[in-house]
């Protein structure tokens, strides 16, 4: 996917998506948030790499922890109350 969005919108999508929750209603929406994660972590490291600029690496981990647990949940088992 190429991505032709700025840098100023690529922060202001990175930081309405650390505050926002993670979804619990079903496997298909914190699949979909993982992936948007993905996008913006990929974009964002597109202008890290020709910037360096460390706010850029800071908003990429935080992205990609909040993904991470995303996916620990997608993996775990399903329970009776969960369906």
């Amino acid at each position: 996917m190429i991505d032709s969005r700025n840098i100023t919108q690529l922060l202001v999508e990175a930081s309405a998506f650390k505050v926002k929750k993670i979804p619990r209603a079903s496997r298909d929406a914190q699949i979909m948030t993982a992936l948007k994660a993905r996008d913006l972590v990929l974009a964002i490291n597109k202008h890290y790499k020709e910037s360096n600029d460390p706010e850029l690496m800071s908003m990429m981990k935080d992205i990609s922890k909040i993904k991470q647990q995303i996916e620990r949940k997608i993996k775990r088992p399903l329970r009776a109350q969960d369906l």
